[in-house]
Parts: C-alpha cells; structure tokens; sequence
C-alpha cells in the first residue's frame, strides 16, 4: 500500500524530530540508541548474536567443509541467499 503525501510528510516531520534529538546525545546514549534501533529493526536475534559466548570449540570437519563451500560457491560468483529470504526462513 502506497503512503499518501500526508504520512510521508509526518514520517519525514518525526525522522527530522528524530535527528534533532540524537544531535544532543553523548557517545555512550548515541551506541544505546544504535542498539534499541537494531533491536527495533531487526528482532531480538541481532542481540542473541552480539551477546552470545565466542565460540572457543574446534571447527569440526563438518564445519570446515561448510565454510569451504561456502567460500568456492563465493569465488565462482555465485550469490548468497538474500536478507529478505534469510528473515522469512526464521520468521522475522
């Protein structure tokens, strides 16, 4: 559904309102305000990954041909799978 010219006018009046007020924050409040944008966008699995434990395991075979793979299917050019598809896949 198209927006009308009003919403667009009102998204624009808040997305500048928005600007302003991020304009008057310190680092800190600016990388907390990044984090809640994120968060917004794109579901609470971006911050199941940054606060997830590294991985210290060893790569199993299994892994190390997946990424193998994965990287030949890179330098053949071929495509990943793109975002859109990848959030339909889990349901965001």
């Amino acid at each position: 559904m198209a927006a009308t010219i009003d919403q667009v006018g009102q998204e624009q009046a808040i997305t500048d309102h928005i600007a302003d007020l991020l304009k008057g924050l310190s680092g800190s409040e600016l990388l907390m305000v990044k984090r809640f944008v994120e968060f917004v966008s794109y579901g609470a699995g971006l911050h199941t990954i940054e606060t997830a434990p590294i991985d210290d395991q060893p790569e199993t075979a299994e892994e190390h041909g997946a990424v193998q793979e994965a990287r030949d299917s890179n330098a053949r050019g071929e495509r990943g799978i793109p975002h859109d598809e990848l959030r339909r896949e889990f349901g965001l």
